[in-house]
Formats: C-alpha cells, sequence, structure tokens
C-alpha cells in the first residue's frame, strides 16, 4: 500500500496539471500571507485586542507560519514599535512557529476553507515553540482574518465573531497605503 502511494506521489509531480495547479497554490499562500502580515501590522495601530496581545509579547521573541516544506513562509518579530517582518533567511530561529504539513493544506486554511480548529484536529501543521505564546499567536491571526474575510466566511471559521472596532474598508485602505509606502518590507 505504501509502496502504491509513493508512486502515485512521483507520477503526480511530473503530470503538468497538477503542478501548475500547485504553483497557483503556492501563489495565493504567498499573496495571503503578505495580507496576513499587512493586516496584523496595521491592526496593531487600530484595534485595541489586537495591540493590548502583541504587547504582551517579549520583545524580540519570533513568530512563523510555514506553508509545507517548499511553500511560502511569514516570520515577524516583535519590536518595541510593533511587529517587524523579517526574512527567513535570517539567523533569527522563530520562537514559535506553525508548520504545515503541505501546501495543500495550508491552502485551506489561509483561504478560510476550514479553520485553524479544524486544521488542529487534522493534523494538518506542527507546532514548535511554547504552545501558550502559539495560541497568543493564534489569537491575533483570528482577530486579524475577523477584518480580513468577510462575515459569511468568519461565521464559519471562528469560534465566536467579535464586534469589529474600525470598518473592514478602512483597514483594507491602510493595507493599501502600507503597501504604497513600503510598511511591509522584510528585514534581515
Amino acid at each position: 500500500m505504501r509502496k502504491l502511494l509513493l508512486m502515485k506521489n512521483r507520477m503526480l509531480l511530473h503530470d503538468p496539471v497538477y503542478r501548475l495547479c500547485r504553483q497557483g497554490k503556492i501563489l495565493v499562500e504567498t499573496v495571503i500571507l503578505y495580507v496576513l502580515y499587512a493586516g496584523i501590522y496595521q491592526l496593531y495601530c487600530l484595534d485595541t485586542d489586537v495591540r493590548e496581545e502583541i504587547s504582551g509579547w517579549r520583545l524580540g521573541r519570533v513568530y512563523g507560519l510555514k506553508c509545507g516544506a517548499d511553500g511560502p513562509e511569514l516570520y515577524f518579530m516583535k519590536t518595541k514599535n510593533g511587529i517587524r517582518r523579517i526574512s527567513s533567511k535570517s539567523r533569527r530561529r522563530p520562537d514559535v512557529c506553525f508548520r504545515f504539513k503541505s501546501v495543500d493544506q495550508a491552502f485551506q486554511v489561509v483561504t478560510g476553507q476550514i479553520s485553524v480548529a479544524d486544521a488542529y484536529a487534522r493534523h494538518a501543521f506542527a507546532l514548535a515553540g511554547d504552545i501558550g505564546h502559539a495560541m497568543s499567536f493564534a489569537r491575533v491571526v483570528d482577530r486579524t482574518e475577523l477584518y480580513l474575510f468577510p462575515t459569511v466566511m468568519t461565521r464559519r471559521i471562528l469560534k465566536r465573531l467579535d464586534k469589529r472596532q474600525v470598518p473592514m474598508v478602512y483597514v483594507y485602505l491602510r493595507i493599501l497605503a502600507g503597501m504604497f509606502t513600503g510598511a511591509y518590507r522584510t528585514e534581515l
């Protein structure tokens, strides 16, 4: 049975349609992780719940999300002024990192098809680091998803729907402004 699965996986890797689909998923994940970081960055300024959660983090602590072995990654560090995105090539090892086991499983989570809790129940990711800090990070991501996804999706993927402190449109406008000013640049 195991040999059959390995043969099937090897055949899929050579299938051009499968490879194209996989590259499309990686591209979508890259964009979503960028917008997720931008949302967290902006909500640190706009949302008191996000600001309180991040303010409780130790300075210099590194948080990360990795989408499969060869998928996109997001790493950021707590600084005195909030958070700063850092390169995956930096010498800093993440203190807390959610590592999805495959690009496909990560795709389901980042596109809002399943919740983080469902992904945990399906063993779709491995957690590296302290569970308490990871839960704090997950709360920030959940709060950010509340602003980034429409209510129809958030109702399905979040345990509870809190009230937004600012309109979603305002958050998206701030994200766009930050993109044009280079606020989300990666530092080494």
